[in-house]
């Protein structure tokens, strides 16, 4: 993780071709709920907090979340329930289509 996290603070997937791009966004010309994530990382990487949440909102909202999981065991269970998991799904889905409009 610590090599990836250096990788995306180095070199900004905006600029460099060697980052995959989205497969639903080259067969659809949609954005998918993860399209511009790559380069959020990489301006939350840098403390750019806002130019983070213009390229993927749901990433910089997520992080909190993902956090809470990552550090806290006890709370992993009612995070990953079957009702915190609809509620995901739920927003990805409101999500795809808020950008996509």
């Amino acid at each position: 993780i610590f090599l990836l996290g250096a990788l995306y603070y180095m070199y900004n997937p905006a600029h460099e071709s060697f980052f995959p791009s989205c497969p639903f966004k080259s067969f659809t010309g949609l954005d998918c709920p993860g399209c511009g994530s790559q380069r959020a990382v990489h301006e939350m990487l840098h403390l750019h907090f806002g130019e983070a949440f213009r390229k993927n909102a749901l990433a910089v909202l997520a992080l909190p979340y993902i956090f809470l999981i990552l550090l806290f065991p006890k709370t992993r269970r009612f995070l990953l329930s079957n009702t915190a998991l609809l509620l995901i799904i739920a927003t990805l889905v409101g999500y795809f289509f808020f950008r996509n409009r």
